[in-house]
């Protein structure tokens, strides 16, 4: 079986001025495993009780000790890590700018083109952070089934699940990869920014997306 958990980090709006300005980034990231062990290990991962503050775990409400235990733990798993990053500013459709649910659908099959390599012959299941309203979900779910059909036409099975995180483990594994991800662009001016990201570049296959970078 194959086991994928993704969430994001950013926000998908385009209002740079304003009191309350949209993030200038936007991350997905995905993890991907192939085993069933190594899938009921992060299901049930457990941070350190020194650490547990909050009921569920997020990168954006953890201080840098957290941080860097989650991410070590998350180093030792046997699993591989997709990600983009978009750099909003230089998006050039007005279209997607004005349909942030089209946009993430878009940047969704450009991350699964990495997570869909090889071949799938096996079942295939999805975790989501519960972010679509429903109707967006089934949408989104058509769009990849007739994006890859080809692909996914080989799978006996695949199953999309959107999940609330805090009840999910392995989807807030995944909060924290994209967070020390984005951490590197949003924080691009400081010293460390890059402290996160090197905690998990072994297992790490990111791209960016739109780049600011020439």
């Amino acid at each position: 079986m194959i086991y994928i958990y993704i969430d994001e980090s950013g926000d998908l709006g385009f209002s740079f001025k304003t009191k309350k300005s949209s993030s200038k980034y936007y991350t997905i990231a995905a993890i991907k495993i192939k085993k069933d062990d190594e899938h009921k290990k992060i299901r049930q991962k457990k941070l350190k009780k020194k650490y547990r503050r909050f009921d569920e775990f997020k990168f954006s409400n953890s201080n840098d000790t957290i941080r860097k235990a989650v991410l070590k733990e998350v180093a030792k798993l046997d699993i591989r890590i997709f990600s983009l990053t978009l750099f909003k500013k230089n998006l050039k459709s007005d279209y997607l700018k004005e349909r942030p649910y089209a946009l993430y659908n878009f940047l969704m099959k450009e991350l699964f083109k990495r997570c869909f390599r090889g071949k799938l012959t096996v079942p295939i299941y999805i975790y989501f952070d519960r972010f679509l309203p429903e109707k967006n979900q089934e949408d989104f779910e058509d769009y990849i089934m007739w994006t890859y059909a080809s692909k996914l036409r080989k799978t006996p099975i695949i199953q999309f699940f959107h999940e609330n995180s805090k009840d999910n483990k392995a989807i807030q594994v995944v909060d924290f990869i994209a967070g020390a991800i984005q951490y590197k662009y949003a924080h691009s001016l400081k010293k460390n920014n890059e402290d996160y990201i090197k905690m998990i570049e072994n297992k790490l296959n990111h791209r960016e997306y739109f780049s600011n970078k020439k």
